[in-house]
């Protein structure tokens, strides 16, 4: 398999919580393979979808099982992908619990190969043909249930970029006239690039940066730095470029992807993988591995402000969040095979105070009628506002002399995952609300 950039971040900056993720146990056979969890699609707070590395003696191994959870982790599915020859995984995009893609290269002959299912895994359709032959596929990324993007590295002279409108029963190709031509030797890497509403950006071993806005239609091209980089964007505008392990070396861009500055980060900072935080403008979580374990860093404010909130995890490898509530974190050590879930809730709010006076609310899973304990009952005001876990508002109240205990009837909301932001004139705090 065509080498994976290893992603390092060394953020030495005081903690703010405590541990917020949980390692989740996927259950691959203990034998003398490892099975890395890489990959993660993520549907909603209860779904995900895993895209499995395999490997023995440190060497690739075939592998071609979807794997998958609808209880937020609790059981796990594994289910059989009928590729033939000797699959590696390279990517996966899941569209919801039913709806999966998975991309594989053949570890003998390489190219790319897209498997699709409709009902959940249980049955699977190649929707590829001769596409990547000659190439390797990189990544998958779906714009829709039916509007898919493949990337591939250059077979003649310029990036493999397929398209599907219909589910991936017909492909496109995007015509050179459409993409800059590549450099010698410029390649992807696996799984790795950006997307943020119509925009993807893909980043690559010359340091460029690719970038479409029209769901890869058309693309341009801006040089960074002349070596591998990594890219992860907020929103359609604005999103950073660091390298793997290189001290002082991120770089910011407001204008789409067109021009960079240099961010002057203390000299001691190298990164790692990143995810952006939907709902969080600005708002990015990154991983810090080092040799033993792996601490997680959180910046809602691109990089202004960078705290820690949670350290000392083990066997951990690549970032990915769905919301300011729900992300994974892969796992890639044998024997322990796990996963890690996030049970925090992240917000932009950056007063120390918010976990030094924490609020408390009960019952927690309610039906929509609970109580918020405050942590004085000398307050003045008091806000509070519901929002979902992709960021949207559906109450807001205000509360004068509240005393110790205000009482929310939030019954008219459906059943699902919020977070309470509570604001004071002394702190911001913010926690997970469980509606069922």
């Amino acid at each position: 398999m065509k080498k994976l950039t290893l992603f390092l971040l060394l953020l030495g900056l005081a903690r703010t919580g405590t541990a917020q993720f949980v390692s989740m146990p996927l259950n691959y056979p203990y034998d003398t393979s490892a099975y890395f969890s890489w990959w993660t699609s993520i549907v909603d707070d209860h779904s995900v979808w895993v895209g499995t590395v395999h490997q023995r003696n440190h060497g690739y191994v075939a592998y071609s099982k979807a794997v998958k959870t609808t209880d937020g982790g609790n059981t796990w599915q594994f289910r059989q992908i009928p590729v033939p020859g000797t699959p590696w995984i390279q990517h996966l995009a899941a569209w919801d619990t039913s709806i999966c893609y998975y991309l594989f290269t053949d570890g003998a002959v390489y190219g790319g190969q897209v498997w699709k299912t409709t009902d959940g895994g249980t049955t699977w359709s190649k929707k590829t043909t001769s596409q990547f032959s000659g190439g390797w596929a990189n990544f998958i990324h779906l714009f829709s249930a039916d509007t898919c993007l493949v990337m591939g590295d250059p077979p003649d002279g310029y990036f493999e970029i397929q398209l599907t409108f219909d589910g991936g029963n017909t492909w496109t190709r995007v015509p050179a006239t459409n993409i800059p031509p590549a450099l010698t030797g410029e390649t992807g890497t696996s799984g790795n690039y950006t997307a943020a509403g119509n925009s993807i950006w893909f980043p690559t071993s010359k340091g460029r940066c690719f970038r479409s806005s029209d769901r890869g239609l058309h693309w341009a091209v801006s040089e960074v730095v002349p070596e591998y980089i990594n890219l992860c964007f907020t929103d359609e505008m604005n999103g950073v470029a660091y390298l793997a392990g290189v001290e002082n070396s991120m770089y910011q861009t407001n204008d789409g992807g067109a021009s960079w500055t240099h961010i002057n980060l203390d000299t001691r900072f190298t990164f790692g993988s990143m995810s952006r935080v939907p709902g969080i403008p600005f708002g990015y979580i990154a991983t810090s591995p080092d040799t033993a374990s792996t601490d997680i860093f959180f910046t809602p404010d691109s990089f202004t402000t960078i705290l820690e909130i949670d350290s000392d995890i083990h066997n951990a490898s690549f970032i990915n969040f769905k919301s300011a509530a729900t992300g994974w974190l892969g796992g890639s050590y044998y024997p322990l095979n796990n996963i890690h879930k996030f049970t925090g809730v992240l917000t932009d709010i950056k007063e120390k105070s918010q976990i030094d006076k924490p609020i408390s609310i009960s019952p927690n899973p309610s039906d929509g009628k609970l109580f918020i304990r405050l942590f004085s009952d000398k307050l003045n005001k008091v806000e509070i506002e519901v929002f979902t876990l992709e960021g949207h508002l559906v109450f807001s109240g205000s509360y004068a002399n509240p005393g110790t205990v205000i009482s929310l009837d939030l019954q008219d909301l459906p059943k699902s995952f919020y977070f309470v932001k509570v604001k004071t004139d002394q702190s911001s705090v913010v926690q997970k609300l469980i509606i069922e």
